[in-house]
């Protein structure tokens, strides 16, 4: 017996021009959180969280998102999200990327002379996502692997 093959859904199939703007606000609050509850609670909520890109783009974020799962390990400053340009050849070369910083602190200990002492190292890092959006609409989003650094765009600029 022959049968059909399940219709294959994309991102662009869940959304429209009026429900696009305020995804794209609720994810970015959601990114800028580092919360992976708070992002799989938006794709539930747009009902896009059975897709296999969302099961890819939140296993990216688990990924980059290892190290502050430490002990001792405690976020300090998320920046708000910047342009910036990709540099994959994979994906999207050339396109413009929201690049997400956040600085987080480790702490390490050591044997002092009054018992243990300890000091903490900052430590930064930066990921980017591609939201790609024709006529007001997302059609494709993902984690980015390669964009260009702040320094990168600006002598591109200069």
């Amino acid at each position: 017996m022959i049968t059909k093959p399940e219709k294959l859904e994309l991102i662009r199939d869940f959304f429209n021009e009026f429900n696009s703007k305020q995804f794209l606000e609720d994810i970015d609050n959601a990114l800028r959180s580092i919360d992976l509850d708070a992002i799989a609670r938006i794709f539930k909520k747009y009902k896009i969280d059975h897709l296999e890109d969302s099961h890819d783009f939140i296993g990216q974020l688990k990924h980059e998102f290892n190290s502050l799962n430490k002990e001792g390990v405690e976020v300090i400053f998320i920046k708000k999200a910047k342009p910036r340009l990709s540099k994959c050849m994979g994906c999207s070369f050339g396109h413009t990327i929201r690049a997400y910083t956040y600085n987080y602190k480790e702490r390490y200990f050591y044997p002092g002379n009054k018992g243990q002492d300890f000091y903490d190292v900052v430590y930064r890092k930066e990921f980017g996502v591609l939201f790609k959006v024709e006529n007001n609409i997302l059609i494709d989003m993902g984690f980015c692997n390669a964009f260009l650094t702040k320094e990168e765009c600006n002598e591109l600029n200069g």
